[in-house]
């Protein structure tokens, strides 16, 4: 499990944290029973490090002034422009507490519907999922390499382990495959006109 150093926030103003920021120290708030919003600075590169290396809604260990808690990164806040994380948010969790979370949806073999001149429709990028804060997957991969044009993936057609249930409505439509659609120029406009 990977653990985030993290130190108590002083100054608790919005001006304060977009100085922070310009300084690489990203704010951020644990919500929990023992930490009960604690608001706390970490640096960015550090954060950056334990998100590329965990995953955005995992499961990490906290060191907060020598305090360890495990926690659930529940939301990363990022700059539009940037991309970099500017707020995070944690909630204190125990390795049973059940959690509900937003997992990530990967779709593998995009490349296979391309080739046959088709286009692959994602209406999902997420699926809502509430289990155990031990058991929280890094992602659900759905492999097209089987699908064929006209075909709907909808989330009861994910493949999600048993002991995780899912949240969402079964019956929402994750992606759909479908010929291009071209757009074809009407001359006979143009030339009336000129």
């Amino acid at each position: 499990m990977y653990t985030l150093n993290v130190k108590k926030r002083e100054d608790y103003s919005g001006h304060a944290a977009r100085r922070e920021r310009r300084k690489g120290v990203i704010t951020g708030v644990i919500y929990g029973k023992h930490m009960a919003n604690y608001l706390f600075e970490v640096g960015d590169l550090e954060l950056m490090s334990v998100l590329s290396k965990s995953g955005e809604h995992r499961v990490i260990d906290i060191n907060a002034d020598g305090n360890v808690e495990h926690v659930l990164i529940k939301d990363v806040q990022k700059d539009p422009v940037t991309h970099k994380p500017i707020h995070v948010d944690l909630q204190e969790v125990d390795s049973s507490t059940e959690v509900l979370c937003d997992i990530p949806i990967i779709f593998k073999n995009e490349g296979q519907v391309n080739s046959i001149g088709a286009v692959l429709e994602k209406e999902k990028s997420t699926v809502k999922v509430k289990c155990c804060a031990n058991n929280i997957p890094n992602s659900v991969e759905v492999d097209l390499l089987k699908c064929h044009v006209g075909d709907v993936i909808r989330v009861k057609d994910l493949n999600i382990a048993s002991d995780i249930s899912v949240v969402d409505d079964l019956n929402l439509v994750v992606s759909s495959i479908n010929y291009e659609k071209k757009v074809i120029e009407d001359n006979s406009q143009e030339e009336s006109l000129g």
